[in-house]
């Protein structure tokens, strides 16, 4: 990368796209992924000088439940760019003046199973309430 910005900086610079949403998950493949082999493969080689089984059952429910708010997260990433896309579609059908109803009623059930798959806020999905 050519610039000294932080990768997830500039992501947040671009300009909104159909594709944008999705380099969240290049972020998380090619920043955090390997920052977090690193820290497991540092710990394993501190494992095998000083072996404790406490300290491996904390790291592994810390593994276990980091997975699990990435899957969470992950699942409102791609909601929202299902509801984005269909969103897209309609506004497209509508510039171009042609029937919109299969596009409409699309955004509409996108924009309904994103209302009830997180009832109350993303953001008390993601936090486990």
């Amino acid at each position: 990368m050519s610039s000294s910005h932080p990768l997830v900086c500039i992501f947040f610079k671009l300009p909104p796209s159909r594709q944008s949403l999705l380099r969240i998950h290049e972020i998380a493949w090619n920043v955090f992924l390997p920052q977090l082999n690193r820290l497991n493969d540092t710990f394993e080689a501190v494992q095998a000088a000083h072996p404790s089984p406490e300290v491996n059952i904390i790291w592994s429910e810390a593994r276990q439940f980091a997975a699990e708010k990435m899957n969470k997260l992950q699942d409102v990433v791609y909601q929202n760019y299902e509801t984005g896309s269909h969103f897209l579609e309609f506004a497209e059908a509508l510039q171009l003046g042609r029937s919109h109803s299969d596009e409409y009623d699309e955004f509409r059930y996108s924009t309904c199973q994103a209302y009830h798959w997180a009832p109350g806020s993303y953001q008390s999905r993601i936090s486990g309430g």
